[in-house]
């Protein structure tokens, strides 16, 4: 087999076309080698799958993490606007403890009761209280109360577009391969888009200028005006399906020849691309001018 990203021979792996992350397990390729398929994972699927407002997305759809654990939006620490830290558990904010020492005296702030005793016992046993000493200061302690503020927090959300896209066109690259095999692999776009992905496979996480985004935005764009009346006007049909349909990709004609692949993740127009996977159609869908594959809720796929 020879590995459709970095064009050697080696032996195949199962390489999910559309991420894992994303709610697939059966579209899948053996066309792409382990060692491709983990960086492409790491480097590439993550621009996509773990962009805050996907992550958000993701979670709202009930979709799992790796090795199938709840999705976390929230650091697991992370401060509010106003500088305080907030500890998150099933983003779930909850205000850190504050302790201090003050002539003498024992201060903490804390959620409840149960946990500011729970946080002084601990502090006079790590100095060498003895269980009746614990228990006799303990019993002289003093409950304040202070107003809580509603607590505001902003998590970056830049995105960089050049390896978001890039991971829209692994997709269409990877179906499209899986589709028409070695013909397409000589494909003069596909040797473009081969070249994109193994270059930002092993490439440092940090190296910005591996990928080329005059190249990529030739060939990918999110939905234009045309994908999007495409997508209002089948969704209808895919809606009365049951179960329903979570993604489609269409490979169809344009109107100067060119094969188009559109990509509709959730049918959200963010995760969503329209990418040009051939300057020649003709090549590949003769009369058949239009191939579809959905992905139902279920997670079976339909092919047409």
């Amino acid at each position: 087999m020879r590995c459709v990203i970095c064009d050697l021979e080696k032996d195949g792996s199962k390489e999910h076309i559309i991420p894992e992350a994303m709610g697939n397990s059966k579209l899948i390729t053996y066309k792409v080698c382990e060692e491709c398929n983990n960086k492409l994972g790491s480097k590439v699927d993550k621009y996509l799958t773990d962009y805050i407002i996907t992550k958000i997305i993701r979670k709202n759809l009930g979709f799992l993490g790796k090795d199938e654990k709840k999705i976390k939006i929230f650091p697991s620490i992370l401060p509010d606007d106003k500088g305080e830290e907030y500890l998150f558990r099933e983003d779930i904010p909850k205000k850190k403890a504050l302790v201090e020492i003050c002539n003498g005296v024992l201060h903490i702030e804390a959620e409840s009761l149960e946990e500011g005793l729970e946080i002084a016992h601990k502090r006079l046993k790590r100095i060498g209280k003895s269980e009746e000493e614990i228990c006799e200061i303990l019993s002289t302690y003093r409950i304040g109360e202070k107003k809580n503020s509603q607590p505001t927090f902003t998590i970056p959300a830049d995105i960089d577009m050049s390896r978001y896209l890039l991971a829209g066109i692994k997709i269409a690259y990877e179906y499209t391969c899986e589709l028409f095999g070695d013909i397409y692999s000589e494909d003069k776009v596909a040797k473009i888009f081969r070249n994109q992905l193994y270059k930002a496979s092993i490439a440092d996480k940090k190296d910005n200028e591996c990928i080329d985004y005059e190249i990529i935005k030739q060939y990918a764009a999110l939905p234009i005006n045309a994908t999007l009346e495409l997508k209002n006007k089948i969704k209808p049909i895919l809606d009365s399906l049951q179960p329903k349909a979570r993604h489609v990709i269409i490979l169809h004609d344009s109107a100067d020849h060119k094969m188009i692949c559109e990509v509709f993740l959730c049918f959200i127009d963010f995760m969503s691309f329209t990418i040009c996977v051939s300057e020649d159609a003709t090549q590949y869908l003769g009369n058949n001018k239009v191939k579809i594959c959905v992905v139902l809720e279920n997670d079976q796929l339909i092919e047409v």
